[in-house]
């Protein structure tokens, strides 16, 4: 097409007719400019359609990651409450004043476990990197943050003291008290034997320490519980962004 209207230009001049020249000249001109522009605009399309499938696909790794997290939550919730009625077991058998048994061994060593949960940070990072801003809900954006950067700094605080608490106050007077405790906060379940069951009855810091454990496990689970119903309400949202990206 731009060789039929070059021979045209050509032509004209030769003919001298100046008018028509340009006229044919500036029609060509414009053609080129249309052209330039559909291509930008195809080009800018397919970039945009790029975007939008990858997008697509954030929102559905974050989607993913939050409702595989859930099994973490119900585990950390299932076993702090566990651990909550190891301490009471416990602590029964001291006010009821009854006899040592082998199966509390087992109860010794649950009462010291603490269940923490750290939340996958892959997809997050992943779209954070890529920039927040393509999640249209503002709420939602501030919600993905709080909960992978401030609660999440909040878990990993609570984590922290609680292995302070563990080794600085707990295990000197488990030491004193029970004949390993080695394994108490790695979860290996062998149990954990008193020297003396009579004086454990008595001994007024170790029943300090299992009111705490109920106590901070019982705060922590409530964290966690109301975190679980904030990534619920999260879910719908990334939901409800999916069908309309």
């Amino acid at each position: 097409m731009f060789r039929f209207f070059s021979k045209i230009r050509y032509q004209l001049a030769a003919e001298n007719k100046t008018a028509r020249y340009l006229r044919y000249a500036i029609g060509e001109i414009l053609l080129v400019v249309i052209g330039i522009l559909i291509a930008l605009q195809i080009n800018n399309w397919n970039e945009a359609r790029k975007a939008d499938k990858f997008e697509k696909k954030l929102l559905n790794e974050l989607l993913n990651s939050l409702v595989d997290d859930y099994e973490l939550i119900h585990l950390t919730l299932d076993g702090n409450k566990r651990m909550q009625e190891s301490c009471k077991i416990i602590l029964e058998h001291f006010d009821k004043d009854l006899p040592y048994h082998d199966s509390l061994a087992i109860h010794f060593e649950t009462a010291n476990i603490w269940y923490k949960t750290l939340l996958r940070q892959n997809a997050y990072e992943k779209a954070k990197t890529y920039g927040l801003d393509f999640i249209s809900d503002i709420e939602t954006q501030n919600m993905l943050s709080g909960l992978y950067e401030t609660q999440q700094a909040f878990s990993e605080t609570m984590d922290e003291r609680q292995a302070m608490y563990y080794y600085n106050t707990v295990v000197p007077v488990l030491t004193e008290l029970f004949e390993s405790v080695d394994k108490s906060w790695h979860r290996a379940y062998n149990g954990m034997i008193p020297y003396d069951y009579d004086q454990l009855k008595q001994d007024n810091r170790y029943r300090n320490i299992l009111n705490t454990n109920i106590g901070d496990r019982e705060y922590y689970n409530g964290w966690v519980s109301n975190m679980l119903s904030s990534m619920q309400d999260l879910e719908k949202r990334l939901q409800q962004e999916i069908k309309e990206h």
